[in-house]
């Protein structure tokens, strides 16, 4: 093998294994990308989730008030024949 020939190969693997490792650490952003976007994304639903709890709670305890009132108020009756 020449020189110019050895110069190539090795040009070539130099070449070669950056492309590897590029590819790499790209795989290596990707992975925390996601990573990062699945952490928010369960936040958001954590959030949301606690949310719709609450929201749950309020209504439950607005509709017992409500019949709490309705069963302590005293009766109305109307007469129309009168």
């Amino acid at each position: 093998m020449t020189s110019e020939s050895q110069d190539r190969e090795a040009t070539i693997e130099q070449c070669v294994g950056n492309v590897v490792r590029i590819g790499r650490l790209w795989a290596v952003y990707g992975l925390e990308v996601g990573r990062a976007a699945l952490r928010t994304s369960a936040e958001t639903l954590r959030t949301t989730s606690e949310l719709l709890g609450s929201l749950a709670k309020q209504l439950d305890e607005q509709q017992a008030a409500a019949e709490a009132t309705a069963s302590t108020a005293p009766a109305t009756t109307t007469d129309q024949h009168a």
